[in-house]
């Protein structure tokens, strides 16, 4: 009968970077064994390895078309979410909506990023109104390395008439939102989608309306480094009225508002723009389009920004061409920075727009140097301001800062 006592075998495998000793029977009955603890202490290093935190994945949830994406634990990027385009030309039907998305990061993104964005609107069927863009929506509380980018949905286009049928309503855009209460290192986007254009109609019918671009936000009490960019969007085109008989062609969409407010810290070139507003189109015997008006954009500064600032509300819209009656241009979106005591901007201050505003808040010492100051509208709280040329400050002392260091003093 074969000897089956066990005995300790000697030096074993190196495996995970430590040698492995195996007790066992001699003979066939030992290697089988040793052979099954091998193999089951490499599962046990996998299944370790997968808990690791950088290993770890983002939760993604798809409800309908839209769509969320969560992050608490460390990840390598990109963190995206995407809203699904909504259904387009469906015989009878309206333009479905698109979906929105959602990014909420409260964990670490190591590298590649994050993005928000939400799926464009459908296409009307003949006559009919296009679908909504969806909204994109991303919030971080963590921190993200590299670029994020929040895009909304565009609008869905109406569908054009075809001769038996006014031209659909082009539909309005999402809305851009992001909100950051940790640390961004890259550059930021955040982007209104463009309205949908109006369909077109054939004689003796009316051209559709189009969409307004979506809105655009940032909030930030935390910091970024990088160049932000904050652009509302733009207005949809109208629809066009053509042939011998009257018939009035749809009015253009207005483009959406920037807005951006920051009690936090921007290390980067900020640029906040108002869309433009959309193009009205032409009616040869009717009433041409009227061209839609420009977005505003706002600047609320109680933090430091490090990188200048331009501020530029968006042109409006031209007119459409009418034998009879033209449609009128729209109007241009204002541009307004309102700076808070306490706050701080070092580098050039641009501001752009048909009405331009610069407002000081809590008095306190302040010395602002812009581009020009001409047609600048000036407002103050509890502290008077001298002008010369196009500095302006709340003192002549103030002014020995210089225009590199632009900055308020609380009292």
């Amino acid at each position: 009968m074969p000897d089956r006592r066990a005995d300790f075998r000697g030096r074993g495998r190196k495996m995970f970077g430590a040698r492995y000793y195996c007790g066992g029977l001699c003979n066939a009955g030992g290697r089988q064994l040793r052979a099954v603890l091998l193999a089951s202490t490499a599962l046990v290093g996998l299944g370790m390895s997968m808990l690791l935190p950088s290993m770890a994945a983002a939760q993604c949830v798809t409800v309908g078309l839209d769509q969320t994406c969560s992050n608490a634990v460390s990840i390598t990027g990109p963190l995206n979410a995407a809203g699904t385009v909504g259904a387009g030309v469906i015989a009878g039907s309206p333009g479905g909506d698109g979906g929105n998305a959602t990014v909420s990061n409260s964990g670490a993104v190591t590298s590649g990023g994050a993005s928000a964005s939400g799926g464009n609107g459908g296409k009307g069927d003949k006559g009919l109104p296009g679908g909504k863009g969806g909204n994109a929506t991303l919030g971080n509380s963590g921190s993200i390395a590299g670029a994020v980018t929040v895009t909304s949905g565009i609008g869905g286009f109406g569908g054009n008439g075809g001769g038996l049928a006014n031209g659909g309503d082009g539909a309005n855009a999402g809305n851009a939102t992001l909100s950051n209460s940790g640390s961004i290192a890259g550059a930021v986007k955040v982007i209104g989608g463009f309205g949908g254009f109006g369909g077109d109609a054939a004689s003796g019918f009316n051209g559709g309306n189009s969409g307004n671009g979506g809105n655009s936000s940032l909030s930030n009490s935390g910091n970024i480094a990088g160049t932000i960019t904050v652009t509302g969007g733009n207005g949809g085109g109208s629809g066009g009225a053509s042939g011998p008989i009257p018939a009035n062609a749809g009015n253009a969409g207005s483009d959406g508002n920037a807005t951006l407010g920051n009690s936090g810290s921007m290390t980067g070139a900020v640029t906040v723009t108002g869309g433009r507003g959309g193009t009205g189109a032409g009616s040869s015997y009717g009433y041409g389009a009227k061209g839609g008006n420009g977005g505003n954009a706002t600047l609320n500064n109680w933090g430091s920004i490090l990188g200048g600032v331009i501020v530029s509300g968006g042109k409006g819209g031209t007119g459409g061409f009418s034998l009879t009656a033209p449609g009128t241009n729209g109007l241009a979106g204002s541009a307004t920075l309102n700076v808070f005591a306490g706050s701080r901007i070092v580098g050039a201050i641009t501001l752009n727009g048909g009405t331009r505003n610069l407002n000081f808040f809590g008095g306190g010492n302040y010395v602002y140097t812009l581009n020009s100051l001409a047609g600048v509208n000036i407002t103050t709280t509890g502290t008077p301001f001298v002008v010369s040329g196009n500095t302006v400050g709340s003192s002549i002392r103030s002014w020995a800062a210089g225009p590199c260091l632009q900055q308020t003093r609380a009292p």
